[in-house]
C-alpha cells in the first residue's frame, strides 16, 4: 500500500489541503486485501465536497459512519479518530488491552509503534490540530533523508517548518 496515497485521502477528509486526482484510483487498486463495495449509504454526504473521498476511505475500511446511517462530514476529527485512520491505513496489528476496543486499542497501537508518545495527549476525544496530525504523519512516514521543499510559508510555526516542507516535497501536503 502506498502511504502517500492513504495519507492524501485522510488529510483531504480531515480538511487539510492535499494531493492530486490520481489518488482515488490508486487507493482503490492498492488495497486488494479489502473487498470493494463495503460501503453503507450515508444520508448526509450526497452534496458534500469530500463525498468521493469518504466513499473510497469507507470502502477501504479506513473510515466508518454512525449507526444512524450518517457520516457527519462537517464534524471535526478527534485525535482517536485520526489514530484509527492511520493505524488502519498502515495495516498495523492492533495491540489488545482490556475489553474496550474504542479507542484503547488504537491508542495502545499508536504508542507501541511510536506514532505518539506517552502523555502527548491528555484527551484523545479532542479535535486534532493540523500540527498534531503532521507530528503523527512524520512518524508514520520516515522523513529521514527527505529533502525539504523550497516553498516558503510565512504562517508555519518554527517547530513544524521542516516537517511540513518535507511533506510538501513528497506531495503529501500542498
Amino acid at each position: 500500500m502506498n502511504k502517500k496515497i492513504i495519507l492524501g485521502f485522510i488529510l483531504v477528509f480531515c480538511s487539510f489541503i492535499i494531493i492530486n486526482s490520481n489518488v482515488v484510483k490508486a487507493i482503490s487498486n492498492g488495497r486488494a486485501d479489502i473487498p470493494s463495495g463495503n460501503i453503507q449509504k450515508f444520508s448526509d454526504i450526497e452534496s458534500h465536497w469530500a463525498k468521493e473521498n469518504i466513499i473510497t476511505l469507507t470502502q477501504n475500511n479506513i473510515l466508518n459512519g454512525y449507526t444512524d446511517n450518517t457520516f457527519r462530514p462537517n464534524e471535526k476529527v478527534t485525535v482517536a479518530e485520526f489514530l484509527k485512520m492511520i493505524i488502519t491505513a498502515g495495516n498495523y496489528t492492533l495491540v489488545r488491552i482490556g475489553d474496550n476496543i474504542w479507542p484503547d486499542f488504537y491508542v495502545a497501537t499508536a504508542l507501541e509503534n511510536e506514532l505518539i508518545s506517552d502523555m502527548e495527549f491528555e484527551d484523545y476525544n479532542k479535535s486534532i490540530t493540523r500540527y498534531e496530525a503532521i507530528d503523527i504523519i512524520s512518524k508514520y512516514i520516515d522523513l529521514k533523508g527527505v529533502k525539504a521543499s523550497k516553498n516558503k510559508f510565512k504562517d508555519l510555526d518554527e517547530k513544524h517548518y521542516d516537517e511540513v516542507l518535507k511533506l510538501v516535497n513528497l506531495k503529501i501536503l500542498t
